[in-house]
């Protein structure tokens, strides 16, 4: 009896790494970028895990899980509402959130963090209820015609 269960567990040691499992490259991100200079790649994304690979001969080093496409949500252009003040108060928050700006917004949208809307209006009037959100951290996106900008508001 005893020489079959060590059988056993001698197969199961011995097929159990022909078994394992592969780590694809991929990579659930929230941004990053790729350049070159001088024939050198530097690609870099944030939000990732961890995994060194280096090889050698043409140099390919590597932290993490590269996907080669690029997420182009990211951007550094100038921001139309910048030269505008724009205060949203209380925040946090318990049941109402104030406004304060000089432009004449045309709608305003509040997103969950998983980025799903919850909240719609096209009448922007003082003070705004939030009362009957849950209590968390959330994105109103403010618009003047086509051009909008993101606040973060808090609710306690």
């Amino acid at each position: 009896m005893k020489s079959l269960l060590l059988i056993t567990i001698l197969i199961m040691l011995i097929t159990l790494p022909l078994s394992s499992q592969s780590i694809e490259k991929f990579s659930i991100d929230s941004g990053g970028a790729s350049t070159t200079v001088n024939g050198i790649q530097i690609v870099y994304t944030t939000g990732e895990v961890v995994v060194q690979e280096i090889s050698t001969s043409t140099i390919s080093v590597s932290e993490g899980f590269i996907n080669p496409s690029t997420n182009s949500a990211l951007s550094i252009e100038d921001n139309p509402f910048s030269q505008f003040n724009i205060t949203i108060y209380p925040n946090p928050t318990k049941q109402y959130i104030n406004i304060s700006t000089d432009l004449e917004l045309t709608k305003i949208e509040l997103y969950d963090v998983l980025g799903k809307q919850i909240f719609q209006s096209k009448l922007v009037d003082n003070p705004i209820n939030l009362s009957t959100f849950e209590i968390g951290v959330y994105f109103l996106r403010l618009y003047k015609n086509d051009q909008s900008i993101v606040k973060r508001v808090i609710i306690e």
